[in-house]
């Protein structure tokens, strides 16, 4: 069914496809450095706290490291050996937090089935 149109009044066109892919460049906004920067590909997990506002709270997986350690290290968790890709402090907080909402979704999908 079309909407109808008013005299004066452009109709949006349809929208008859969606993309199949669609691509976020994640670099310098969630971790730095970006990915070009790097030596080689990060495969080596760095831990810590994942709250970043409680260096006290349940250690995870802050970032990744490149095991070649050709470069400086940036951030908090590398050393001058080493390039480690660090999650900044607001997307860690985001990512746990989906991961919190994500783990009560499927306890309560699994109460349903």
């Amino acid at each position: 069914m079309t909407p109808s149109v008013g005299r004066g009044q452009a109709q949006a066109p349809a929208c008859t496809a969606l993309p199949r892919l669609l691509v976020f460049d994640l670099d310098d906004c969630c971790w730095t450095p970006e990915m070009h920067e790097l030596s080689g590909m990060p495969s080596v997990e760095v831990e810590g706290p994942l709250d970043p506002h409680d260096n006290g709270s349940t250690l995870g997986v802050v970032g990744m490291k490149v095991p070649s350690g050709r470069r400086g290290g940036w951030g908090n968790y590398g050393t001058d050996e080493e390039e480690v890709v660090e999650l900044f402090d607001g997307a860690r907080q985001v990512f746990r937090e989906l991961a919190y909402v994500s783990s009560i979704v499927c306890v309560s999908m699994r109460a349903l089935l």
